[in-house]
Formats: C-alpha cells, sequence, structure tokens
C-alpha cells in the first residue's frame, strides 16, 4: 500500500506540474499577440487617411547632378513604323497664281487617347519659310482613319515662288484638357513636282514622319555655337555665337530671331533657355 501511495502522489504531482506549464505557455503567447496587434493599430493610426501607400517606382525624371525633381514630359513614339500615312492632292493655277491643297485622309494614326484607343485628329498647314499662310482642318473624333476632303487654296503664289515654297503638314491629337498631342508631320517641297498648265490635280500620298525626326530643309540658315563640358565641375556650357541667312519672316525682308536651346535627357526636354532678341536682321 506504500508503494501504491507513492506512485499516486508522484502521478498527480506531474499532472500538476503539466498544466501549470500549459496554462503559463498560453497566457504567454497571448500577451504576445496583444502586443503585436497594439503596434499593428498604433501603425495604421499615424498613416494619413487621405495618403495612400504605393510601392511602385516614381516615374519622374530628375535632372543629372541635381537632385529637383522634374515633371515627365511625353516621350516620342517608340516604334520604327511611321505614325501613319497623309494623302493630299496639288493643282496650281498660272492664270490666278494660285495654289489649292485639298487633304484628302490620313490612314494607320496611332492612337493617343489611352481610354477609347483612338485619336481625335486634326491637320494644320504652312507655306515655309515665309509662313504667312496657315490653315487647318477641323477635328475628328474618336478615329485613326480620318476623311478630311477639305480644299484650301492659297492666293498670290507666283511660279518663280514654286521653287523655294514648301508645305508643312503637322498632325495633331486634339485635347480638351492640355496641349494637343503631335502625331507627326510632313514635308512637301514643290520644286520636285511638275504642274500642269492644264491645272491637272497630283495626287500625293506620304508617310508621316515622327516630329522629333523632323526632316532637314534646305535654305532654312545656319547657326554657329560653341560646346564646353567640363566633367569636375558637372557643368556644360554652350556659347550661341551667331547664326546667318535665316529665312525672311516680314514685310521688309527681315526678321526678329532669337533661338530656343533643349537639354533632353532621356528623350524628355529638362532644361530650357532663350538668347534675346535681334532685331531687324537675317544674321
Amino acid at each position: 500500500s506504500a508503494a501504491a501511495t507513492v506512485v499516486a502522489v508522484c502521478t498527480g504531482s506531474a499532472f500538476f506540474i503539466i498544466v501549470i506549464a500549459a496554462t503559463t505557455c498560453y497566457l504567454y503567447k497571448r500577451r504576445n499577440s496583444d502586443q503585436f496587434g497594439h503596434k499593428t493599430l498604433l501603425i495604421k493610426r499615424n498613416i494619413p487617411v487621405d495618403q495612400s501607400l504605393s510601392f511602385k517606382k516614381s516615374s519622374a525624371v530628375k535632372s543629372p547632378g541635381s537632385a529637383t525633381v522634374l515633371k515627365k514630359s511625353p516621350s516620342p513614339t517608340g516604334n520604327k513604323s511611321p505614325p501613319g500615312k497623309l494623302h493630299f492632292k496639288l493643282k496650281y493655277n498660272y492664270q490666278k497664281r494660285a495654289l489649292c491643297v485639298t487633304i484628302i485622309k490620313c490612314s494607320d494614326l496611332p492612337p493617343k487617347d489611352p481610354n477609347f484607343g483612338s485619336s481625335d485628329p486634326y491637320i494644320k498647314l504652312q507655306l515655309l519659310p515665309e509662313k504667312q499662310h496657315k490653315v487647318k482642318t477641323r477635328v475628328l473624333r474618336k478615329t485613326q482613319n480620318p476623311v478630311y476632303d477639305e480644299d484650301f487654296t492659297f492666293y498670290g503664289i507666283n511660279p518663280n515662288h514654286l521653287q523655294t515654297t514648301i508645305l508643312h503638314f503637322v498632325v495633331l491629337s486634339f485635347d480638351r484638357y492640355s496641349r494637343d498631342d503631335v502625331i507627326g508631320e510632313v514635308f512637301c517641297q514643290l520644286n520636285l513636282l511638275e504642274f500642269d498648265s492644264l491645272e491637272k490635280q497630283i495626287l500625293i500620298t506620304k508617310d508621316i514622319s515622327p516630329r522629333s525626326h523632323k526632316m532637314r530643309l534646305q535654305g532654312r540658315g545656319e547657326i554657329l555655337v560653341s560646346l564646353c563640358y567640363q566633367p569636375a565641375a558637372n557643368r556644360l556650357t554652350v556659347v550661341v555665337l551667331k547664326a546667318r541667312n535665316l529665312p525672311k519672316m516680314d514685310l521688309t525682308g527681315l526678321c526678329d530671331p532669337y533661338v530656343k536651346i533643349y537639354l533632353v535627357h532621356n528623350n524628355q526636354k529638362i532644361i530650357k533657355k532663350r538668347t534675346h532678341v535681334k532685331k531687324r536682321t537675317t544674321s
């Protein structure tokens, strides 16, 4: 009976120790859980209501060597294919000294509105180098293949002026809330065409070129600049020295030129400078 008593006491003691250990472990885990939940509530309470957390990298561009964050500007199209085609007709009237341009349509324009996957295109036209004649078509909504069929007649164009006149088409997409998006442009040199004395129309189809890859034009003048880069000071110095043989922009045969300079980094304009205006000179 003594042995049985000892066994019962040992068994009861072991059971009591196990119960105390389990209770202590449960209370310790519950305390840690309450502390973690309290910290989480404190963290959430410190975040403003109107502030959302974003784990994406910012798309803003920083100027090299500067901590100023600049707004990202629209980048030119990245594909190598031309952004569509422009179809138009030309006719010259020798008796009236008039040039008639019929803008027929555009085809395969890229979408500029991501919400609708389309564009609201229209076309601006001017005659270079004088830039005295400027016209534009109406805006056609939500289309990548707009059909205009609009006629524009420019009077006072002498036959000898056809050798130096260039048609400059700019295709844009209308934007009600910001600056209109430039889709591309087309240059047409009239000295490369032969107009019929019977006033027959010439049908022309040209690829629309991106604005960033503007065609080099002859007879627009020359500019002389000096560049100096100092790596130790992280400084780039541009000196605009002079320009010459600029086109005549007013009735007196002169112009009031000035120069704009853009610093482009990763296809984005980050700095803009300009010179002062020089009055009544083409050089």
